[in-house]
């Protein structure tokens, strides 16, 4: 995976959390919006993400593929509605230093409190196939993993727990909180494998599969809870979020496939120091899901450390270009 070294930019009326006239606003002696709402931040960490294809009803470790990523360190900026991002790779830090490989991800996210929807997409155009030597791989440049969805939310105790706080400090906790949420995700994939070739992968079954160019539409729902552990007032905060659920896939390129079950889970966590006019705090996120399509059962496992300290700062007097 390569991140990107140019500049991401954002424009969305809904940047962070809206509430609504009749819509669940905060408890103030729990959770309290800081003076300064913009703010840039410095950011750093690394990812890890692997595919698994194994017989289906067995644990036995399968075909594997693994995205080729690396550490990368960035910069972000955040202004009223305006949102700006740059990242580059650290090098030296990718698994396969020789070779190129591409990743594509685009989401952005807005709603209330109670509510909230993050439309994504993402695609790897190529990815490693891990050798018989440790930290040896072999490109697999012609496969391409292609999907896109929409992530629905709802949370059960929005006046209370603050999820801005959980996952960007961008309010305080001012007291323990938690809250249960449900997660409802449609989406399509599909796997599209240009040349196939007999002799490049030897599980038979799993050739056939990627050699098919399979797709599939699917439905998940996870239900899950968030907590934040707040001392100080809120200037400390430790925030653990875990998740499970399951639903169901219909591969879509061959018509008398019948439906095949999903299962899933994630877990998240960051702490870290919230003060008014600095912050800084490390997370961790990890996620796996299991999709059993006709012939062989499919593992995405993620996993991501990130280090992020940021400064706030207030409006400034004059607007720019007549907008911000």
């Amino acid at each position: 995976m390569k991140f990107p070294t140019g500049l991401i930019i954002l424009f969305c009326l809904f940047v962070g959390e809206i509430t609504t006239a009749q819509g669940f606003s905060f408890d103030s002696a729990y959770i309290q919006s800081f003076d300064k709402p913009n703010n840039v931040e410095f950011n750093a960490g690394t990812s890890r993400n692997r595919f698994q294809f194994s017989q289906i009803g067995m644990n036995k470790t399968g075909f594997r593929m693994l995205a080729n990523t690396s550490a990368y360190a960035g910069v972000n900026l955040s202004y009223k509605w305006l949102s700006l991002r740059y990242s580059t790779a650290v090098p030296g830090t990718r698994l396969d230093q020789k070779t190129q490989l591409k990743y594509t991800s685009l989401s952005f996210t807005f709603g209330t409190r109670r509510w909230r929807f993050r439309p994504f997409y993402e695609r790897y155009n190529g990815l490693l196939i891990p050798g018989d030597v440790p930290r040896s791989y072999e490109p697999f440049k012609n496969i391409r993993f292609t999907g896109f969805g929409s992530d629905f939310y709802w949370y059960a105790n929005p006046r209370k727990y603050s999820l801005r706080a959980a996952r960007s400090m961008s309010e305080a906790q001012l007291k323990r909180a938690g809250s249960l949420f449900a997660i409802v995700t449609p989406m399509w994939q599909q796997i599209n494998w240009q040349q196939p070739n007999p002799d490049f992968i030897t599980d038979e079954d799993t050739y056939k599969l990627l050699a098919s160019n399979p797709s599939w539409i699917s439905v998940t729902a996870q239900i899950g809870y968030g907590y934040n552990f707040s001392l100080a007032n809120g200037k400390w905060i430790v925030s653990p979020i875990i998740a499970a659920g399951g639903g169901f896939l219909k591969e879509t390129y061959h018509i008398r496939h019948r439906i095949q079950g999903i299962s899933l889970a994630q877990a998240l966590i960051s702490g870290g120091y919230n003060g008014r006019k600095y912050y800084c705090y490390l997370s961790g996120s990890w996620s796996i899901q299991q999709s059993r399509l006709l012939t062989r059962k499919m593992e995405r496992l993620n996993t991501r450390v990130s280090l992020t300290a940021g400064v706030r700062f207030g409006d400034l007097k004059k607007k720019i270009l007549g907008l911000l």
